[in-house]
């Protein structure tokens, strides 16, 4: 493949990694320029006007099959964001996935995310985050190793080299001792297994809690199923459901009959 295919791919792999509606966007310029700008600027050209007004509906018909495969890969990027429960289901995804809920986790935190790792090579860069200015990001799924001082100096000589905000490594595992000293005071942050398992729940759509049955409400007790008794509001002072409320007989301790909320 020539540097005009490579650049192609490049192109359409960050249209599909982007917002759908850059694709429609571009999409539309396209035609435009193509069916109308261009020949209207080679309007005595015999080959150049006819071939534009050609090709106009082919390169935007091209350009929006970025958009479907967009909105797939959001879709599975979030939903596999939803579905962690901790850092053991973070670690039981392969290297790809890991990289793909950094990028999601960072996105849904209000950055601008490109993935750098699939289409050519870029450093040992992963991601590039965009705000407040340019971050460095570097994803390391590793299980059973501790990242140490040396991978943390490498993605700091990218950060100058680069001139940009600053970097982040991000791993499952952690980070040696020697590791963070090195990057104490300098433009990086290292977020180890449980600084993540903590953003990716800060990220996570809060779970909506239940409301109490109308036929429990504290409005209208229930009586007793035991001894028919109205019932009574009470909190539980210990043991693994401290702090929950039931309803309790009001005949207590003679009756301990308790209904759940």
């Amino acid at each position: 493949m020539g540097r005009t295919g490579r650049n192609s791919a490049k192109l359409f792999d960050d249209l599909v990694d982007g917002p759908w509606w850059v694709s429609v966007v571009l999409a539309c310029l396209a035609y435009v320029i193509l069916r109308y700008v261009v020949p209207a600027v080679f309007a005595r050209n015999a080959f150049v006007a006819p071939l534009a007004k050609g090709v106009a509906g082919l390169v935007a018909f091209l350009i929006l099959l970025a958009v479907p495969l967009s909105l797939v890969r959001q879709w599975q990027q979030r939903r596999l964001l939803d579905r962690q429960t901790g850092i053991q289901s973070i670690r039981a995804m392969s290297w790809q996935q890991f990289e793909k809920l950094v990028g999601e986790t960072y996105r849904r935190a209000g950055y601008q995310v490109r993935h750098t790792g699939r289409s050519a090579p870029d450093g040992g860069i992963d991601l590039v985050l965009e705000k407040d200015g340019k971050w460095l990001v570097q994803c390391k799924h590793w299980k059973n190793y501790k990242v140490g001082v040396k991978e943390v100096r490498e993605l700091f000589g990218l950060v100058h080299a680069e001139h940009v905000q600053g970097g982040i490594l991000v791993t499952c595992g952690a980070f040696t001792p020697d590791a963070r000293d090195f990057a104490e005071g300098k433009l990086l942050q290292l977020i180890d297994g449980s600084a993540l398992v903590a953003f990716v729940r800060q990220v996570q759509p809060a779970v909506d809690q239940p409301t109490p049955s109308p036929s429990r409400s504290a409005a209208s007790p229930p009586r007793c199923p035991s001894c028919g008794r109205q019932m009574t509001l009470r909190t539980a002072a210990r043991g693994p459901k401290a702090g929950s409320q039931f309803w309790g007989c009001t005949g207590y301790p003679t009756c301990r009959a308790i209904l759940e909320l």
